[in-house]
Order: C-alpha cells, then structure tokens, then sequence
C-alpha cells in the first residue's frame, strides 16, 4: 500500500431519516484485486432502521468508515450484515414503513469463490455480482442476485466468501475448514479442476 492513498467515507446521521453528510474523497488504490477477494463497489439503504435512504460507492482499494459516537456506523455494519445473509427481524424496517431493502453492488471478476458457487447453482456469471434483499413486516424475505430469486441460506452461503465481518471476541475465516480449502485451491490453480469435479459429482 502506497503512504497515502486510501478512500475515506465520512458522514452523520444527526437527522433521523436521511444522511445529512456523506462524503467521498482520497485517490483510489492499487486496481489489482486478489484471487480469494472481491470489491463492495456500492451499498443502497432503504427504510432500514434510522436511514430512510442512502447510497454509498466506494473506491477500489483501503477504504475508511468514520464519524462520531452514535453518528450511524454500525447500523450500516447491520446493513452489510443483512445482505450477506445475517438474520433479519421486523425491528430492522423504519418506524413507517412496510419493508426494508438492502442492496450492494460486488466486482468479482477475480474472486474464484463466488464464481465458482454460482456456476454450481447454474446461475449467469459475469464480473459484477447484485444482492438486494427485502424484508417486509409481514415475515417475508426476498432475496435477489444477478435478477434471480435464491434462498436465505443460499444468500447466507455465498456471502460468506464475499465479506468478512470481524469484531472483538467474533470467529476467523481462517479457522473456517472449507475457507482453508478455498484458499488452497486458489492457490493451487485448482479451480478447473474442482469445477470439474462439481460437475461430475
């Protein structure tokens, strides 16, 4: 990483119902982007919790979450959390509204993972990858990617090689068996092969 150079997302949420500052700025980073990584191009926020809506897009590379006590950053954490598949409740819809919708924008046009469970589940690939997940008062969650209709767990699956969401006292990827067999794999070239071997078996 070259001293420096980073993107930085600055804003507030003083006002319930809308951000009242949101904010791009730095230059972007190195383009390159690994075998086992994929890139959170852009994230929209609908009637979820405090945020009537908002729209960030972020730049390739380092990209720096700042504000205040209380100005809203782990409730976009929530967000992100939801689109990955995290468990959802009513509690979540803003105070007026009927359903909640989350939806992010990912570039995995190098990330091995992804690609490979989409072409499992005979979906289209393309190097763009689109979540959006609603959640209505009524219990019922919608879950699109790519313009088709999955399930939750199958939401809960691939993104769990898109994002790795770590906090104090949470589990490591690492740890995780069938992400140590992922790594291994990429590195190996072997996913050929191991699309092969899902295709045979």
């Amino acid at each position: 990483m070259q001293p420096g150079l980073y993107a930085r997302t600055s804003f507030s949420l003083r006002q319930p119902g809308h951000a009242s500052r949101l904010e791009i700025h730095g230059d972007p980073l190195d383009q390159r982007v690994g075998r086992f990584t994929s890139l959170l191009c852009d994230l929209s926020v609908h009637r979820f919790a405090i945020i009537r809506e908002l729209h960030i897009t972020f730049q390739s590379g380092f990209n720096l979450l700042t504000g205040e006590t209380g100005a809203g950053k782990s409730i976009l954490v929530g967000a992100l959390n939801l689109i990955l598949g995290g468990r959802a409740s009513q509690e979540m819809i803003q105070t007026g509204a009927s359903e909640a919708t989350i939806e992010a924008l990912f570039d995995i046009r190098d990330h091995s993972a992804a690609q490979s469970l989409l072409h499992l589940w005979e979906m289209p690939t393309s190097d763009e990858l689109i979540i959006r997940r609603t959640v209505s008062r009524g219990g019922r969650n919608r879950v699109v990617v790519n313009g088709q209709m999955i399930s939750v767990q199958e939401l809960q699956q691939l993104g769990g090689t898109l994002v790795s969401i770590s906090g104090q006292h949470e589990h490591q990827r690492l740890l995780d068996p069938s992400i140590q067999l992922e790594l291994l794999d990429a590195a190996g070239d072997l996913e050929p092969l191991r699309r092969e071997v899902h295709a045979h078996f």
